[in-house]
């Protein structure tokens, strides 16, 4: 399984970049590396995340992931407001408060 260490989807697309240490496929295309590597030069977000989208079209065109299983977290809050849920899979209950 995979998880994301930090909020962007590069945390992703960059694994089957040709060489990577997380590559353990081996996938190799060229077009693929050099879009990661333009978005790794990037600045500009909208850039970026055209590039990946491009990235991830070649990568499920190639046939090289098969999800077969996503992560949850069900949870049930009643009572209790001002809570956060990152996306990352953090709950923070800092702030939290009762319900009135």
């Amino acid at each position: 399984g995979w998880i994301s260490d930090f909020n962007d989807p590069i945390s992703f697309i960059d694994m089957w970049h040709t060489g990577g240490g997380n590559n353990d496929a081996q996938y190799n295309n060229p077009a693929y590396d050099k879009l990661v590597d333009e978005v790794k030069a990037s600045t500009d977000n909208a850039e970026r995340m055209t590039k990946m989208h491009e990235a991830e079209k070649i990568l499920k065109g190639d046939t090289v992931v098969a999800p077969i299983y996503f992560y949850v977290q069900p949870y049930m809050v009643q009572g209790i407001d001002n809570w956060f849920y990152t996306p990352l899979g953090y709950f923070f209950f800092s702030y939290a408060t009762q319900s009135k």
